[in-house]
């Protein structure tokens, strides 16, 4: 299957649509963690499944495909990793958010898992994993957020530590 050009973006461009992402789904008070099944679910046409056997079967993680009759994505989750490694749960399930809220001209593409595997060896895949996992991990570890936190918390630290005692 041929893809069109993906669209790709610079790492302020993620860190902005990201932030931009949460804010319109929590306003100015991001509860973290953030809960990435919520987002996923809140999107119109989108649904959230497992797959049992994905990652065994066709070597994946995480996938995103459309359905040819409604339109609709779905997004599955290897089952095995929902069930027994919960952080790698949430970053697979915020990089496909991140590959539908990106790269969807692409997505809408993908049908099949054969087909997104045959979308893994197009010539910007790479470029287009490493967008979508680095808006996943400040959809994750918001920026703003942790800045906010670091500055609450370093002036308490001196006050109780003070310069002197690194430890």
């Amino acid at each position: 299957m041929r893809f069109s050009e993906p669209p790709t973006y610079t790492v302020q461009e993620l860190e902005h649509k990201a932030r931009q992402f949460l804010a319109a789904q929590f306003g100015s008070d991001v509860p973290v963690p953030v809960d990435v099944d919520l987002l996923i679910e809140q999107l119109t046409g989108v649904d959230l499944d497992y797959w049992p056997g994905l990652r065994d079967n066709h070597g994946l993680e995480g996938m995103v495909c459309r359905d040819v009759e409604t339109g609709d994505l779905f997004v599955y989750i290897d089952e095995s990793l929902a069930d027994t490694r919960p952080t790698r749960y949430r970053m697979t399930v915020a990089e496909e958010l991140g590959h539908i809220l990106l790269h969807r001209s692409v997505i809408d593409q993908v049908l099949t898992p054969d087909d997104f595997e045959g979308l893994q060896l197009h010539h910007r895949w790479h470029e287009m994993d490493r967008n979508a996992k680095r808006f996943a991990a400040a959809v994750l570890m918001p920026g703003f957020q942790l800045i906010a936190e670091a500055q609450g918390s370093y002036p308490r630290l001196v006050r109780a530590v003070g310069f002197a005692n690194v430890q």
